[in-house]
């Protein structure tokens, strides 16, 4: 805990001495580096995202790798060689490699958070989408986010993933009928509209 407070604090080189010179678990060491590559992204200094990428290239542990490859999708500048759909591509491919549970979950939530605070709600959802566990109440939270930053568009993208269940459902129409107040018929007829055709689906795996 010491060296994520140094990387918090901006002290980049000593909480990675920390990291490599003290026996730390690789989940641990994997904590330091991501804490001390997200704190060289909000740096001012002018390699900022080259140093950033080369503390997540050497993060061993996979929760932490896939955790420090989103961050680089959410921070990488403009022409900086990579698109930011490169980086959320590898950091995929991690996650699914990760049992589904909560540890997961907790994964996929922080990348949310990352993908919302840098405005690119569209790969927010999309990850929403793929949650497994409590994905009913990680896509009302992410409607009452959107709603508070007044992100219409989105929210409106997030209605059918929310209408599998009534209380994810309750909540993006509350946000979105908050945010459009105007609109408020129409999105609770959408809403009631994509919960018909969701329960509509039939289950392969369903007997008949």
């Amino acid at each position: 805990q010491i060296a994520v407070c140094w990387a918090e604090l901006g002290d980049i080189e000593r909480a990675l001495k920390i990291a490599d010179d003290v026996a730390l678990s690789a989940y641990r060491a994997g904590q330091v580096k991501f804490a001390a590559a997200k704190s060289a992204t909000a740096s001012t200094s002018a390699d900022r995202f080259p140093r950033a990428e080369a503390i997540v290239d050497s993060i061993a542990h996979l929760w932490w790798r896939a955790a420090g490859l989103a961050l680089l999708a959410s921070t990488v500048p403009q022409g900086g060689g990579r698109a930011p759909q490169e980086y959320l591509t590898q950091a995929h491919a991690l996650v699914s490699q990760i049992p589904q549970g909560n540890e997961r979950a907790r994964l996929q939530a922080l990348i949310i958070e990352m993908m919302v605070a840098s405005g690119n709600y569209q790969d927010a959802i999309q990850v929403a989408t793929r949650v497994v566990v409590e994905q009913h109440k990680l896509i009302a939270e992410l409607a009452g986010t959107l709603a508070s930053l007044g992100a219409v568009d989105a929210l409106e993208q997030l209605l059918p993933a929310s209408a599998r269940s009534a209380e994810a459902a309750y909540q993006a129409c509350l946000a979105l009928a908050r945010a459009v107040p105007e609109q408020a018929d129409r999105i609770v007829a959408e809403i009631d509209a994509a919960g018909h055709d969701d329960r509509g689906q039939h289950d392969p795996r369903s007997p008949s």
